[in-house]
């Protein structure tokens, strides 16, 4: 065989070797097209702006649907919201002392006089912290959150309005339908008086760094569409001249470049909808499959049974049966209740079995909601409010992995919501003189990220077995493993307010002439003796010395007792 007949058998040698070396071109079975899996799946590599902003309305549509209308979607939602940030988010201080050159003492002094009056402006009884006055802080930050959930973003402006309180700053949560880009603009372009492209709205600059959000001063689907109002959108800066935050765009970015958000809901959109439609359709076929029908069998013409039945009066002389048959194809005998249907001669009912359309329903639809669960990051047991399966161990496994998704959570929202509205606030504080600033009113602006570090609390974890868990808090403490400022948090504690709350009690009870508390240790598990074989039943552990341990590990001395028992 020649060389060329060589080429034509096999084909051009360094082609055949890199297709054996490689195994038919691909090293990844990922990236095959020619195997029966993979051959029809070809999805693009795209911007995040040309992926996200052209579905995003249809999404979070269908997502908002699903929250309102789907029972498990409505009630992961509500238990995201109360476990991630609950009706009230603590503000916790958190200074850093380090770099200011400060001691523990002035951050004692200063944390505690700055909640004092972040609380007055965050809980004020007239709601003037909120520009609708409508919430309070706590309130505002569960319903931005709701909105990271279903909508995938949260946006709010940071007003100054003189409206009698204390404190100025007031917070205007947006919908984020309202972000968009000005007269429906193609995203990279310039808009009239913007400094920057923009891309769904979000305004950047040379280096893709959000500079300021257009919104909509209208909703697009408000009533009150017409007038001036109806498309024209309002420039709001990222921050201010001296840096004050002005707008906050929050959102959890799975990209690179990514300037708008994603709803939390988009991976379960279509599962929700299937499970929908799987749950309807059993819950129809169970109901006919309930159905008895019962008909009249009568040897008589319909007329002479019809006349013995029907009404007495003249209406329903002389109707024929072309009558009756237009009568009836208006008015269809109906299976909605109890009923008596009448059958011409001849005829018979049968009762039909509707079978179920899937006998492993149950078992198809807890996959089902596992993997909904799996999707928004909760247990199968809080998804489906369901613990008949659970025990101490497993709970306590599923609550590890939850509490550790609801922290990351928790920490992503905080930061980029909670802490931009705290850092104005503080602005103002500093400048009314209600909050200290290392070198005055000044020195803000040149330790403002030292001072506005902050976390945010909010419930606590909650436990399976209170008086084992404590225990095991008290054995970590002594081993210094841990201490109360970590333990409050965990409960969703204050850890100053609890000591301050410990020493109010304290004097009470000195007040009152009560006992004092007296602290109480770990239980230890007893551990057998090495002398005790067991034969006797443990009769030597107990006896011994004629002492005998308490669940405190203390040794007692038995009471003496008299002849008479006394």
């Amino acid at each position: 065989m020649g060389p060329d007949d060589y080429k034509r058998t096999y084909g051009d040698g360094r082609k055949t070797r890199v297709m054996a070396l490689s195994g038919n071109g691909r090293a990844y079975d990922a990236g095959r097209y020619d195997i029966p899996q993979m051959d029809s799946w070809q999805p693009g590599i795209g911007h995040p702006d040309n992926e996200i902003n052209p579905s995003r309305d249809v999404i979070v549509a269908r997502a908002r649907d699903l929250a309102r209308n789907n029972p498990n979607l409505s009630g992961a939602v509500n238990r995201l919201v109360e476990m991630v940030v609950g009706p009230n988010v603590m503000y916790v201080p958190q200074p850093n002392i380090d770099v200011m050159g400060k001691d523990d003492d002035w951050e004692d002094a200063w944390v505690t006089n700055t909640e004092a009056w972040f609380d007055l402006w965050a809980e004020d009884g007239m709601n003037r912290c909120d520009v609708a006055m409508q919430m309070q802080f706590g309130a505002m930050v569960a319903l931005a959150y709701r909105h990271w959930v279903i909508d995938g973003e949260a946006c709010a402006v940071v007003k100054m309005l003189d409206r009698g309180a204390m404190f100025q700053t007031a917070i205007q949560l947006i919908d984020p339908d309202r972000l968009s880009n000005p007269d429906g603009v193609a995203d990279g372009m310039v808009p009239n008086g913007a400094k920057g492209r923009v891309y769904g709205g979000v305004e950047v600059n040379a280096s893709g760094a959000p500079i300021a959000y257009h919104i909509r001063v209208r909703h697009p689907d408000n009533n009150n569409f017409y007038g001036d109002d109806g498309y024209r959108w309002e420039r709001v800066a990222r921050f201010g001249p001296t840096g004050r935050p002005q707008f906050i765009h929050a959102f959890r970015a799975d990209r690179a470049e990514q300037r708008r958000g994603v709803s939390r809901l988009s991976a379960l959109i279509k599962l929700a909808k299937v499970s929908e439609k799987l749950t309807g359709a059993t819950l129809d076929t169970a109901i006919l499959a309930n159905f008895l029908a019962v008909g009249i069998v009568s040897p008589y013409p319909t007329s002479d049974v019809r006349d013995a039945l029907a009404p007495t009066g003249a209406e329903d002389q002389g109707w024929s049966l072309a009558q009756q048959v237009a009568y009836r194809e208006k008015n269809r005998i109906r299976l909605v209740g109890p009923q008596v249907n009448h059958y011409l001669p001849g005829e018979e009912p049968k009762l039909l079995s509707s079978n179920h359309p899937n006998d492993n329903y149950v078992d198809f639809s807890h996959d089902l909601k596992r993997e909904g669960a799996s999707a928004v990051g909760l247990s199968y047991a809080q998804y489906n409010q369901d613990y008949a399966d659970i025990n101490y161990s497993s709970g306590r496994l599923q609550g590890n992995e939850v509490w550790r998704a609801m922290l990351h959570e928790r920490r992503l929202f905080t930061q980029m919501f909670c802490t931009p509205i705290n850092s104005a606030w503080m602005e103002e504080a500093v400048l009314l003189g209600k909050v200290k600033a290392p070198g005055g009113w000044q020195g803000f602006y040149k330790w403002r990220a030292a001072l506005v570090q902050a976390d945010w609390m909010g419930p606590g974890r909650g436990t399976g077995n209170p008086l084992q868990e404590a225990n095991a808090n008290d054995i970590d403490t002594n081993a210094r493993r841990t201490n109360l400022i970590l333990t409050c948090a965990e409960q969703g504690l204050k850890w100053r307010k609890v000591l301050r709350g410990a020493r109010k009690v304290e004097k009470a009870v000195e007040i009152l002439g009560l006992d004092k508390i007296v602290p109480i240790k770990a239980v230890q598990p007893e551990q057998p003796d090495p002398a005790d074989d067991g034969s006797d039943g443990g009769d030597k552990a107990r006896q011994g010395d004629g002492k005998f341990a308490d669940k405190r590990g203390k040794s007692k001395q038995p009471k003496k007792t008299t002849e008479g028992g006394q």
